[in-house]
């Protein structure tokens, strides 16, 4: 699985990589196929992170990465749930 690189991360939006650190605690894992991983985000308002395996596409519901089709706070968050998750996994 593709993920951000903390490049990537780092060059974000400033705004969207602060909020996404305090949404990190936020994201769930709805439903995992070969082809697809699904999120939702969020406490107050939620939204859904599509991760397309096949094409390595992450997608979100939010008004952001509808308009401007950059990483959003909620795609970053994602990114760094799954390399915590990774890095846990390695430790054990």
């Amino acid at each position: 699985m593709k993920l951000m690189t903390d490049e990537e991360i780092k060059q974000a939006n400033y705004r969207s990589r602060n909020r996404a650190k305090l949404l990190v605690r936020t994201v769930k894992l709805d439903y995992e196929t070969p082809k697809v991983m699904a999120f939702t985000v969020g406490e107050r308002w939620k939204y859904s992170v599509i991760y397309n395996k096949l094409k390595e596409i992450f997608t979100c519901t939010c008004k952001w990465y509808t308009l401007k089709a950059t990483p959003c706070a909620h795609i970053i968050a994602v990114n760094l749930w799954l390399k915590e998750k990774e890095y846990k996994k390695q430790k054990v």
